[in-house]
């Protein structure tokens, strides 16, 4: 990853808004859209195993790619591909 794409994470990426947690929702988006996942399998912050299960627990189109958590920076043409 280009030192310049860390540096715009580093700088954009915050915290979540604290009040996400406290709204519920009425039905999840996976239930009437399709959703996609991208199991990363040299992922250093949450175990493929665990983002394979999740993937399939929402019923997902999953890709798997050799990369690391950040798939979209990694390896962009195969994430938009």
């Amino acid at each position: 990853m280009a030192r310049a794409s860390r540096h715009l994470i580093a700088a954009t990426q915050g915290p979540p808004f604290a009040g996400i947690f406290d709204e519920k929702l009425t039905a999840a988006a996976y239930e009437t859209k399709p959703s996609f996942y991208i199991v990363a399998s040299h992922d250093g912050m949450i175990p493929p195993a665990a983002e394979a299960a999740m993937a399939k627990a929402i019923g997902a189109e999953v890709t798997e790619l050799a990369t690391s958590h950040v798939a979209m920076l990694a390896k962009p043409r195969e994430v938009t591909g």
